[in-house]
C-alpha cells in the first residue's frame, strides 16, 4: 500500500508490439516504435500509439472502461497476445507539431481506425 507521502510514477510502462487488431482494422509494426502499448498506472489507462506516415496517433482506454482481459502464450511461455474488451469507445488523439526530443503534444481527433474502434469492443495486441 502507498503511504500518504508516496505517489505513483508518472512514467508509463511501455511495450513494443507487432500488431494491433480492432475488428477489420489492423496496424502492423514495420519497425521498432511504430506500435507502442503504454500503461499509465497513475492515470489508470492503457494507450495504443500508432505511427502513421510519420505522425503518431493514439487511443486511450480508461481502466474503468475495460470489461475483460485475456492473454495467450506460445509454447515458450512468452506472451503472444493480449485482448482487451472495452465497454465504450476509446478517446482518439493525433500528434501535433512533432519535434525531436520534445514532449509529444496531442489534440483530440476522429476515429482513425476506419470506425473499427468505435464499433468493435475487442482490441488485440500481438507481440
Amino acid at each position: 500500500a502507498l503511504e500518504p507521502t508516496e505517489t505513483l510514477s508518472v512514467k508509463p510502462a511501455a511495450f513494443h508490439a507487432a500488431e494491433l487488431i480492432i475488428g477489420h482494422w489492423r496496424a502492423v509494426s514495420a519497425s521498432l516504435g511504430d506500435l507502442v502499448v503504454k500503461v499509465y498506472y497513475a492515470k489508470k489507462q492503457f494507450v495504443w500509439e500508432v505511427l502513421v506516415e510519420g505522425i503518431k496517433r493514439k487511443l486511450e482506454i480508461n481502466f474503468n472502461d475495460i470489461s475483460g482481459l485475456a492473454t495467450s502464450f506460445n509454447t515458450g511461455a512468452d506472451m503472444q497476445a493480449v485482448t482487451v474488451e472495452v465497454r465504450k469507445r476509446p478517446k482518439f488523439f493525433v500528434e501535433v507539431n512533432p519535434q525531436p526530443k520534445k514532449n509529444t503534444q496531442w489534440h483530440p481527433c476522429a476515429d482513425f481506425t476506419d470506425g473499427a474502434a468505435t464499433t468493435f469492443r475487442r482490441h488485440t495486441i500481438k507481440s
